[in-house]
This record gives C-alpha cells, sequence and structure tokens, in this order.
C-alpha cells in the first residue's frame, strides 16, 4: 500500500521565518507546532503554484530532510509566505488507490491471503463485515475461498486476489485433483504481481492447479503459480489448463487471455490451451515444467507472445493442430532437457511463428510434421540447438511454407530440413556453423504414403562453415530423393574448409535449376550434381561455361593441340575455331582439364608441328 500521512484538526497556518531558494531542503517556520509531526507533508503557498512538500524530520521550528516539489514545482518563496498541513491531491489520490486495493471496487469479489499486509487484512475483515463480497484465507486450503468468491459470481465477473501466499490443495471434480475449477463464462482472476502467489502444497498431487472448461471469456492476470514440483508423490499438474469442446473442428469455447502470469515447477505443462480459439497468452513465464512449457492443440486463431521460457523437460511452446495461430516475440532458453523442440508447430495451417529467440535447446528449434500449410517462419534466432534448426515433414504435396530471415548458428544437426513438401521457399537466412548440414530438401514417407520435394526455391541464403560433426559428407545445401524441379539461387556458400560439397544434387534428384551461387572453401568439390536434365550455370566459384582466346597452341604430330578450359567439372560442349581461314578444327575430345583439338589444312591434310591461336568456348549442358 501507498502511504498515507495523519492530518492536522482545522489545518493551522504557520509562516516561514525567512526567505528560501528553490533548492533549499530545510524550511525555517514561525512555529512548527502548527504542522503535524515528521515524517509528512506540508503546503506553501496559497495560490495556484502552491508547493506540496515531504519532510523526514523536524528540528525546533526547522522542517528537515525536505524533498521538494512532491507535487507542485519548486520555487524561491519569501518571509512570511503561508505554510500549512493541506488535503491534498496526493492525499486523495493516495486514499483511492489503498481503498481501491482492498476494496472491490471494479471487482466483485475479493480473497485475502493469510500472510497479506495487517492493514490489509484489517480493511478486509472490516468490509466483509459490512456485507462485500470478501473471503479471508487461513493459510490452508486456500482454495476453498478462492473457489467460493469464482462460484458466486455465476454471471461472470472479476476475483481479485490480494498480495500474500494462497496455499493450494486438491478439490477433486469427476474423478479430477484440481486447484481451482472455472466454468462460468467472463470470470477475470487477478492478482497483484508476483506478490501473489498460488502455491501447491506437499502431496497435493495435483492434475491441474487452475482448470478453466467450457467457458468463454476467462481472464488470468497478475500472479504467480508455484507447482512446487519437488513435493509431490504424483500427478500431472499443468499450472493452467483452458479446455473447449472440439466437435468436428467447431472449437465452442474459447477467447480466454492468459497474461503476466508466471508458472514454476508444475509436474505437468506450464500451460495448457485445448479447444478454445481467439484465446491470447501474453507477457508471461514458465520454467521448471516437466512437459511443455506453453502446450495445447486446437487452440485456433490464437496468439502466444512476449513471452519467457526457459528450464524445461519438454516443449518450450507447442500448438498441436491450430489452425491461424501466431507465437511472435518470446524467448525460449535451455527446453527440451528430456525431448521436445523448443517450438513445435505440430500440423497447425495458417500459422506465423516470428521473431523469437531459442536459446540452448537440448533438441530441435522449431519444427512440424504432416498437414502443415501456409506457414510462415520468419526473423528467428536459433542459437545452440541440439537437433535440427528447422524441420518441416508431410505427406501433403503442394503445401506452401515459407523459411525466411532466420538466424541459426551451432545447429547440432541440418540447419534447415524440409521433408517431403512442396513450394515451400527458403530465402535470406542466416546459417552458420553447424553439425550437420546448412539446408537439406528429402523424401519423406509416413505409413504407405511417400512425397518428394517439387517446385521448392532455396534463394539468397548465406551458409558458413557446417558439416563440423562429420566434414566427410555433409552438403552445405543438399536435394536428395528425387527432389525436382527446384531452384537454387543467390547463396553464398562458404565451407570453412568443413563441408564436403557447397551444393549437392544426389540420389535420383533432377530437372532442377542451380545457379547464380558463390561458392568456396568446399572440401572435395564446390558443386556436384546428379541429374541429366539439372540446369548448372553462373555460380561465382564452379565454373560451367567458359571461352577465350589460346595463343600460340602447339600441335603435335598427329595435328592434335591441347586447350585448357577451366571449366570446374568436363564440358559437355566445346566449340574451337582457328582464327585463320585455312584451317578446319575438330574437337576430338573432352576430359576434366582440356579441350583436345585435330587441326587438318582445307585440303584435308593434318597440320602438324605448327602453333596457332584459337578461340574457344566451353559448357557444362544440361541434357
Amino acid at each position: 500500500m501507498t502511504t498515507m500521512y495523519g492530518a492536522k484538526v482545522n489545518s493551522p497556518l504557520t509562516q516561514l521565518s525567512a526567505a528560501i531558494t528553490a533548492i533549499a531542503t530545510t524550511i525555517p517556520l514561525v512555529d512548527a507546532s502548527l504542522v503535524p509531526d515528521a515524517p509528512n507533508i506540508a503546503t506553501i503557498g496559497t495560490g495556484e503554484d502552491a508547493e506540496t512538500i515531504l519532510y523526514a524530520a523536524k528540528s525546533s521550528n526547522d522542517l528537515t530532510s525536505v524533498t521538494r516539489e512532491f507535487q507542485g514545482t519548486a520555487i524561491a518563496w519569501p518571509s512570511g509566505t503561508s505554510v500549512y498541513r493541506a488535503y491534498t491531491a496526493y492525499d486523495h489520490d493516495t486514499f483511492k488507490s489503498n481503498i481501491e486495493m482492498i476494496l472491490p471496487i471494479g471487482a466483485t469479489s475479493y480473497v485475502v491471503a493469510n500472510d497479506a499486509p495487517a492493514e490489509v487484512k484489517t480493511y478486509a475483515t472490516f468490509l466483509r463485515g459490512l456485507g462485500y463480497n470478501i473471503w479471508l484465507c487461513d493459510g490452508t486450503d486456500d482454495q476453498i475461498q478462492i473457489q467460493a468468491a469464482i462460484d458466486a459470481l455465476t454471471t461472470g465477473g472479476k476475483v481479485t486476489l490480494s498480495q500474500g501466499t494462497f496455499y493450494i490443495d486438491a478439490q477433486v471434480y469427476s474423478g479430477q485433483r484440481l486447484g481451482i475449477n472455472i466454468m462460468i463464462d467472463d470470470i477475470t482472476l487477478q492478482g497483484q504481481g508476483e506478490s501473489t502467489v498460488l502455491s501447491v502444497v506437499a502431496n497435493a498431487n495435483l492434475d491441474r492447479v487452475i482448470r478453466s472448461a467450457l467457458c468463454w471469456g476467462l481472464v488470468i492476470r497478475d500472479l504467480v503459480i508455484d507447482g512446487n514440483k519437488a513435493n509431490q508423490a504424483s500427478g500431472t499438474a499443468a499450472g493452467i489448463t483452458v479446455t473447449g469442446i472440439s466437435n468436428d473442428q467447431l472449437h465452442t469455447k474459447g477467447r480466454s487471455t492468459v497474461e503476466n502470469v508466471y508458472v514454476k515447477n508444475t509436474t505437468g505443462d506450464g500451460i495448457s490451451l485445448g479447444n478454445s480459439e481467439y484465446s491470447h497468452i501474453t507477457r508471461c513465464k514458465v520454467t521448471e515444467a516437466v512437459h511443455g512449457a506453453i502446450s495445447g492443440d486446437q487452440f485456433d486463431y490464437s496468439t502466444i507472445e512476449k513471452c519467457l521460457v526457459w528450464d524445461c523437460d519438454d516443449l518450450g511452446i507447442a500448438a498441436g493442430s491450430s489452425d491461424g495461430t501466431t507465437i511472435v516475440n518470446n524467448v525460449i532458453i535451455n527446453v527440451g532437457r528430456v525431448s521436445g523442440a523448443g517450438i513445435d508447430i505440430g500440423d497447425s495451417v495458417n500459422a506465423i511463428v516470428a521473431y523469437n529467440t531459442l536459446i540452448n535447446l537440448v533438441g530441435s528449434g522449431i519444427w512440424g510434421e504432416l498437414a502443415n500449410a501456409n506457414v510462415l517462419i520468419t526473423l528467428n534466432i536459433i542459437d545452440n540447438c541440439g537437433g535440427k534448426g528447422i524441420e518441416f515433414a508431410s505427406t501433403s504435396a503442394g503445401v506452401p511454407i515459407t523459411i525466411s530471415f532466420n538466424s541459426i548458428d551451432l545447429a547440432g544437426d541440418t540447419a534447415i530440413k524440409i521433408n517431403g513438401l512442396s513450394r515451400v521457399k527458403i530465402t535470406n537466412n542466416n546459417i552458420t556453423n553447424g553439425q550437420n548440414m546448412g539446408i537439406q530438401l528429402m523424401g519423406y514417407t509416413f505409413g504407405a504414403v511417400t512425397t518428394e520435394c517439387e517446385y521448392c526455391e532455396i534463394l539468397d541464403n548465406t551458409i558458413y562453415n557446417c558439416g563440423l560433426g562429420n566434414p566427410s559428407w555433409i552438403e552445405g545445401i543438399c536435394l536428395r530423393d528425387t527432389t525436382q524441379y527446384t531452384r537454387v539461387e543467390g547463396n553464398d556458400i562458404d565451407g570453412g574448409g568443413n563441408q564436403r560439397y557447397g551444393v549437392q544434387e544426389r540420389d535420383t534428384s533432377d530437372n532442377n535449376y542451380i545457379q547464380r551461387n558463390t561458392v568456396r572453401n568446399n572440401a572435395a568439390e564446390e558443386i556436384l550434381y546428379a541429374g541429366a536434365s539439372t540446369i548448372v550455370r553462373d555460380n561465382t566459384g564452379f565454373i560451367t561455361e567458359n571461352s577465350g582466346v589460346a595463343s600460340n597452341v602447339t600441335l603435335d604430330a598427329g595435328g592434335i593441340g591441347v586447350i585448357p578450359h577451366g571449366c570446374a567439372i568436363t564440358p559437355t560442349y566445346a566449340n574451337v575455331q582457328c582464327q585463320s581461314d585455312n584451317l578446319n578444327v575438330r574437337v576430338s575430345s573432352i576430359d576434366a582439364t582440356n579441350i583436345n583439338i585435330l587441326v587438318k589444312d582445307l585440303a584435308g591434310a593434318v597440320v602438324t608441328a605448327d602453333t596457332h591461336d584459337f578461340y574457344w568456348r566451353a559448357q557444362v549442358a544440361a541434357g
């Protein structure tokens, strides 16, 4: 509560015994007995420019240790100016806010903890005697008083919890051990921030600390839930569970808000949503959850934002089978200590995962599987994950996913891996220091269904120094398992001496386009491709088309000359012409280094032991 100061009967006036400056902190009075004892407040002046001061002590007729312009503006005051204890704006505002903190103005029920401040408990007892909806807890089975306050609001309303600790044990509802059970629409349960704690008692063995079922418009905000997992013999208690009814994907309840809630030490999830659409989880903190920190299924069109998750055994944030979910601006640190990814969107569709920071994950960074469609993964930072940085797998052909502008460093496996999805766009990502591949596209089998990657785009990514875990077989970009019609373009791939290939097309992949990439410092080859119809051209660091003038080429006794072509691999086509019009030139063979030519004169005789200049062009062509 905010400090309130005593009054002086009739507010008698005294005066300044001497002039004061605007910064003076000792105020001399004619008679200091006419203002209250310190500490207190007083007013200097009587007009619109009056100044309220706070004084911490009195010394004879001086007010000392004064805080100037406590309200109003400090100015220089002349001797004789009135000084008195007025009823000030500070008195009114403090009186009002302190009453509202314990009097349920704006709330329809109020619950006071056993260890709440003494003045709160005293005033709450007084108000309860006047008939207000106030419940006083004694530190044992405090869930009973909180439940009663909620159940009294049959048409909805606000339950305010005081500061202090509420000790929560089990109530049994339909076979479940619950701390607090909310089944009424439009309930708000609000504390006073981290000074309001719901603490689960030892061996409560709950299934849920707070459960909301089958209701609209729940709001839980400004409190702490401590699951006390170290002292539970059983149970998988989520801190908060919100659930509706699923009826052929029509979720009949939702629009819940969980805001500024700190959940810790739970034997289950931290916060769990299910069958609850248009819900909002914001500015929450979750740590030391045995299961997912924030997780659920079928919470369509919901938003999880600005949350901090750390030190949890399973998933950081999981969306299950949700439609239109947004996961944005969250920080996730050291999750998946037993299993699970930082963010798992399951088979959600129309999802956005953006601006999240994921650090020191045991498993993968961002993961989704099966029915993902119209998903945007952008502007996330993934630093030091034990599994893949970003991975999606699906047997649904033609599901557009965009993965763009993400930063992935120190991935323990492939940084970005796509399994069986078509029309995926991977663009402008920064991938560094990975243990495995930078980007990989491959087929995917689920049950009897197998799909391949087709019509994808890998554009303008930066990949540096991947393959740290096994450089003998790692690629910066890998196309495999009949990946087709995919464009690999504009990427900057620096193997750092560790990657085997900058780009590799392998297995039965074909009909791809590998062009205008920059590749360098890869251990075996910069680019290796298998497809007969794949087009590879205009890459920096891997020459597939070259031309020039070969001067003073010496022909041997058989009329054979050798022209180096400078291509990265053996060209499939070469054309050579002599600068002299009276000679015919035929390309006899092309190898990994040279174009071999046979030169004859116009009569058909072999030209021997002579030197000539030749125009030449070599190309690695598709088909």
